[in-house]
Formats: structure tokens, C-alpha cells, sequence
């Protein structure tokens, strides 16, 4: 007998449900929160209220789908990594994918992973004031056309 794709998801879903049940009794809130959020990959306010919701026996609202990088781009963060470019990689992902900072710097942090490339700046101190900066100069570019 073969399962459809829509019964596997909705077995996954329960199956995160019923560990997010679990995790809650133990006094593990936050940890039902990071679960959900590394099952679905959505936000952290969409998981905080995807969790309420299962808690009062609701259905959580579907998660949009994760953004998917074209090769062409995933290539492009690459070499900027490879040069220590960090945050015009960042800034690449942010004008071609999308999404807010934390998560485009999530997923180049990913991919730099990936490809065996180290960090440059771990600190984040001054390298997260310049992101910060570049993010909101990017922002207000947007709001204002």
C-alpha cells in the first residue's frame, strides 16, 4: 500500500505535535518552540504561536514554504565567502531571496558550513553594526521606491 504525500505530511505533523505536547509537559516550552521551528523552518514568532495553538488543541496555520536559492546565486554567496566577503554576502541574499537578516545570515552562515569555508568575523561585534546598517540603508531603499 503505498501513502500519499498528504498522509506522510499528516503524520509528520502529528508526530510534531505529539512531541511538542510532550516537551511542553516537561516544562519545556522553548524547547517545543526551537522543535517546531527546525521542522518547519519557519519564525520564531510563528512557531511561539504555532505552539500556543497546538496547546489549545488547535491546528497551527501552515508554513510558507523555506525559499529556495537558485545554483547561480548559491555559487555567488560562495565565492564572496571564499574572498571574506561576508556581508556583501549577505546582502546578495537579502536582494535576491529575500527574508530579514537573521535569516540570511542563518543561511549564508549554512552555507559557508557546507563548503568548509570558516567564518570571518565570529566576534559579530562591529560586523553586526555594519550588517545592521547595510540591512536598514536596504530597507529604506525599498520602503522609499
Amino acid at each position: 500500500m503505498q501513502l500519499s504525500l498528504e498522509s506522510d505530511a499528516a503524520a509528520a505533523d502529528g508526530h510534531i505535535q505529539d512531541r511538542v505536547h510532550q516537551l511542553v509537559a516537561e516544562g519545556n516550552k522553548i524547547e517545543a518552540i526551537k522543535l517546531y521551528r527546525e521542522q518547519t523552518g519557519c519564525g520564531l514568532v510563528e512557531a511561539k504561536n504555532a505552539v500556543e495553538a497546538m496547546l489549545r488543541g488547535e491546528t497551527p496555520p501552515p508554513v510558507a514554504p523555506r525559499p529556495q536559492i537558485s545554483s547561480s546565486i548559491d555559487q555567488d554567496i560562495v565565492a564572496l565567502l571564499h574572498e571574506g566577503r561576508k556581508i556583501e554576502a549577505i546582502k546578495l541574499y537579502i536582494d535576491q531571496v529575500g527574508g530579514g537578516l537573521r535569516d540570511a545570515k542563518s543561511a549564508v552562515d549554512n552555507l559557508a558550513r557546507e563548503h568548509g569555508i570558516e567564518a570571518a568575523g565570529k566576534s559579530g561585534g562591529c560586523l553586526s553594526l555594519l550588517i545592521l546598517g547595510l540591512t536598514l540603508t536596504a530597507t529604506a531603499g525599498y520602503l522609499l521606491t
